[in-house]
């Protein structure tokens, strides 16, 4: 391996410490080589991070002075675990649901990483032209069940705040910008429950740019216990089409008039008839301010 590429992965390793530190997640070699955004053999990889002099305990790399995180990435993974079985539960809810396609874990910066604190995430593709009927069974079996997040009241409730459907599953044009590196993680991290016939396969397909960014990863992670159903053949009703301008004008009129305000005009807040993302603030270039700002700080 020439010197340029060795250096160029020595940076990449740097990058990756730096950024997950701001989740509070210690990396392992494996994870490492994994997130690197050069191509080269895991154990060429090892060789070249025996190189490096950054702190390390037990097998995983982190900051200077941030030996503490261990404890904490241990703590995580015990939260994680909780939550993972509410969300396989309501997951085995969401299959009889009609035209729910995959149902993921998101919001997972490295895996198992949920604070105790927070709720549960969930992304869903829906069958195409459907997402507006997709959203209203799910956000109103979760309001039956008491299971939407309130202000006050989060710990382990699932938010339901992003829908795209079969028509959709290309992610890359969401990024802020080239270098939105949240997005990326953000896209690598989903957690499949729930998948319909091919709808995983076709989502992958359609993301294979991620692999621009990671082209050592082995693959998305899966969840054990995930349900898996065979094609759903519904016949063309114009009824459905008419269900679904109902939805959609019913979900409208009771949605809060701050989403309303933001739609479309935000990175936060997308609200079109294949996408539904709704979350009031979008934290990418908060993050990725702290990363540049913690890149400067270690050299």
């Amino acid at each position: 391996m020439d010197e340029q590429k060795k250096q160029a992965i020595k940076k990449a390793i740097a990058e990756t410490i730096v950024f997950f530190d701001i989740f509070k997640y210690p990396l392992n070699a494996w994870e490492l080589w994994q997130y690197n955004k050069i191509s080269c053999s895991y154990q060429d990889f090892i060789l070249i991070l025996s190189e490096l002099s950054w702190p390390n305990k037990n097998g995983f790399y982190f900051l200077p002075g941030r030996e503490e995180l261990l404890a904490e990435r241990a703590k995580r993974y015990n939260y994680t675990d909780t939550k993972m079985k509410i969300a396989k539960r309501m997951a085995s809810i969401f299959r009889f649901l009609p035209w729910v396609d995959m149902v993921a874990v998101s919001n997972i910066i490295g895996s198992h990483n949920l604070r105790a604190e927070s709720d549960i995430d969930i992304f869903i593709i829906s069958t195409k032209y459907r997402i507006w009927l997709c959203r209203f069974f799910c956000t109103g079996l979760m309001a039956l069940l008491n299971k939407r997040p309130r202000p006050k009241n989060k710990k382990n409730k699932i938010c339901l705040s992003f829908y795209i459907d079969q028509s959709h599953l290309q992610l890359k044009d969401f990024r802020l910008h080239a270098n939105d590196i949240y997005f990326n993680y953000w896209v690598l991290g989903l957690v499949p429950l729930f998948v319909r016939a091919d709808t995983y396969f076709n989502f992958l397909a359609a993301n294979l740019w991620l692999k621009e960014y990671f082209p050592n990863y082995e693959g998305n992670k899966m969840s054990s216990r995930r349900y898996f159903a065979t094609k759903r053949e519904i016949k063309y009703n114009p009824v459905f089409g008419y269900l679904e301008k109902l939805a959609r004008r019913f979900q409208l009129a009771i949605m809060p008039e701050k989403l309303k305000s933001l739609a479309n005009q935000s990175s936060a807040v997308i609200i079109s008839d294949g996408i539904l993302k709704l979350f009031l603030e979008d934290k990418r270039n908060d993050i990725y301010a702290t990363f540049l700002d913690k890149m400067k700080q270690y050299g």
